[in-house]
């Protein structure tokens, strides 16, 4: 009805995924809690102190409130692409040249791909 799978570093579980089935009537019975729940429970009888819940597409808010129902704090992530001679090298992924960068790179062959992407980055940044 409903799985997560937990990642392990230390003494922290990283959430890497869950999936139940897609059906309101069984949500609301809480698989998907108990699934998490056992998890959890799982991670702290194998000695972590900490779960990460990962990140969140900002086109699923609902997973990113399931998240934050668990006690995740949101925050904005900032990538850094080490860029030389880039004015700021962190990119916001909402940024609307970092979304048509990620468009045109998603589109071009492999070999354009490799010899372009360095070049399309510093243009965004």
């Amino acid at each position: 009805m409903a799985g997560i799978v937990f990642l392990f570093h230390r003494e922290t579980a990283i959430y890497g995924y869950g999936a139940s089935v897609n059906d309101r009537d069984v949500w609301r019975l809480g698989a998907n809690q108990l699934a998490m729940w056992s998890a959890i429970g799982g991670a702290y009888t194998k000695g972590c102190r900490r779960v990460e819940f990962g990140t969140s597409s900002l086109t699923n808010p609902d997973l990113k409130n399931y998240k934050e129902a668990w006690g995740a704090v949101s925050r904005e992530l900032q990538y850094s692409f080490g860029i030389t001679g880039a004015k700021d090298p962190s990119l916001r992924l909402d940024d609307p040249k970092v979304r048509l960068v990620s468009a045109v790179l998603r589109r071009v062959p492999r070999p354009v791909f490799d010899r372009l992407s360095q070049i399309l980055v510093r243009i965004a940044a």
